[in-house]
Order: C-alpha cells, then structure tokens, then sequence
C-alpha cells in the first residue's frame, strides 16, 4: 500500500468562541472553523490533536499535518501551533522539531499535557530509511519551555517495536489511564483499529503487541476513544464513495458497530475524517474537504453535545 495513499486516505474544555468563523448544514451542525490562515491554508490540513496547557485553563497547543496536497509525491510534516486565552490569539505555526522532524513524512500525533514532565508525543512515521512503511515511534521533553518560551524538542526518538510490524501503523491515541494505546494497523484485510496495553503508565513504550479489535470490521480506523472509554469516533468508508465520520459505542466490553455521523458529514465533500477528541470529550476536531475551507483539507470542530447520528 502507498504510504501517501494509507496516512492521507485511510488514516479540559476548549472553549468553541476560540475558534473562528461558523458553518451551518445539513442538519443545522454547530460546526466551528475553518480555523484561522495561521492554521488552514491553501494546502491540506490534517490529523488536528489538541493538547491542553496544564495551570492556564482554555489555553491548548494543536498539533496537526500539512502538506501541499493529497498527492502521493507531497511531503507531510508535523506542525503545532498555541492557542493562549490570555492573548485571545493564535502564536506562530512551527514544525514539531528537528528530533521529530525527518527527510519522511511525519504525523498523526497524540502528545501528553503540556506542563507535566517528562512530556511524551508518539508520532506515525516513515523516518526509517529501510522501512517506507508508517511505523509508530515514542519520544520526551524532559524540561519547559526556556526562559525566552521558545519550546524545548522532544529526544530520545525510538520506534515502539512491540507495536511496530513490516505493515503501517499511525494514529496513536491513548487512553486515560496512560496504559491503553489504540491505533491504525494495516492487515489483509484492510485497515483495521487495535489497542496495545502496557502494565506502566511511565515513558513512551512498555506496550504489548497491538490486538485488532474484531467488533470494527476492515476499513474503519483513526480512533478517538471518550475519557470513560465508552464512546469511539473513527473514521471510514462514506456511501457512495470517500471517507465518512462514524461513532461507536462500547456496552458489556464490546464496541458497537460503526453508525455514521450523517448530520455532521458534509453532503458535497469526498473526505470528513481524522477525528481527535479534546481531553474532557467535549470537543471533536476534524478536518474535511467540504465548501468554505482555505483549500483542500481543513481543520474544524464541534463540541460532542451537538453531534447527532
């Protein structure tokens, strides 16, 4: 499988005042965005990650995907960029960092707070020079941001191999308790969501092989999991042709089957899926191709009270 094909195909409250501009349709969705140019430009947007500020309530870092298209060809890199409530603004985008940062492309991250060391990101990568497959790797920042604010990278980068398998692997989400890590795991089948546990909740590694989980059939993927662990959003195949986004719901230990977000997915786009959740579940990021973007793929929003199947 195409790696270009496979990441852009297949792969505490945060106030929705922040973020600029309004999009009504469909069934009247509050949706929120496109977000800023800082952000959402010309090229495609993608995989959004909030990761909140810890002692500066309403305040986040968004890690997100850019690349000049959707065309195999076209390099992704991993970019972020701090929404501060004080300024009421936007700071400038940057790339992660050089540690993360490689010659492959990079993305679809979840990072823990800011504000709590030592901080970990996990990243999909295909920074392996003998591997053009997606493998997930783990890296730390061990201290805050300087004195200047100017944000420390993260080191020790190293591929999780317990997870990692000659298929691709992205979309690391991880769940509160720090020990459950859901993915995207390519198989025979198709794309499929597993979960990999660890008995620690220390560092980036300490998982065991990632398990599919059988009740989500081939073609669903990009798992966003609720802080009860009960409720999934996840991206996967739209009626008619594209990708669509779907929400499962977990009873008795066993997830439900994917119903999809009729209302929220936009009847004139081709693509509405990388679903990330904030970490109270009270907002859903998103990026979709539909009218009234910046162009190609943006990043929206929508506050989970407001999503109806």
């Amino acid at each position: 499988m195409n790696c270009k094909a496979f990441f852009v195909g297949g792969l505490f409250g945060l106030g929705a005042c922040f973020l600029a501009g309004v999009e009504a349709f469909a069934q009247g969705q509050d949706v929120k965005g496109p977000l800023p140019a800082s952000i959402n430009t010309e090229a495609d947007e993608d995989h959004p990650h909030p990761v909140p500020l810890k002692g500066q309530a309403g305040s986040y870092r968004l890690y997100f995907s850019r690349s000049k298209d959707s065309k195999p060809e076209s390099k992704i890199d991993l970019y972020a960029a701090t929404w501060s409530k004080a300024r009421k603004g936007w700071a400038d985008t940057e790339l992660v960092g050089p540690q993360v940062q490689s010659k492959g492309n990079d993305g679809s991250c979840f990072v823990t707070p800011y504000g709590v060391y030592p901080q970990t990101i996990w990243f999909a990568s295909t920074k392996d020079p003998g591997n053009r497959k997606y493998d997930i790797f783990g890296a730390v920042r061990d201290l805050p941001p300087s004195s200047s604010g100017e944000h420390r990278v993260f080191s020790g980068v190293r591929a999780l191999a317990t997870i990692d398998t000659p298929g691709d692997e992205a979309h690391p989400w991880l769940g509160k308790d720090l020990k459950t890590l859901f993915l995207t795991k390519e198989t025979k089948e198709g794309l499929r969501v597993a979960v990999a546990t660890r008995k620690t909740s220390d560092g980036p590694r300490g998982f065991e092989e990632a398990v599919i989980i059988e009740e989500l059939d081939p073609g669903f993927c990009h798992a966003t999991v609720s802080p009860d662990g009960n409720v999934m959003y996840l991206q996967g195949p739209r009626e008619g042709g594209g990708t669509a986004l779907f929400r499962s719901r977990r009873s008795g230990g066993k997830w439900g089957g994917p119903v999809a977000l009729r209302s929220l997915n936009h009847p004139e786009g081709k693509w509405d899926g990388s679903p990330n959740l904030s970490r109270d579940g009270l907002i859903l990021y998103f990026s979709s191709d539909r009218p009234g973007g910046k162009g190609g793929r943006d990043i929206y929003s929508i506050q989970t009270s407001a999503i109806k199947e």
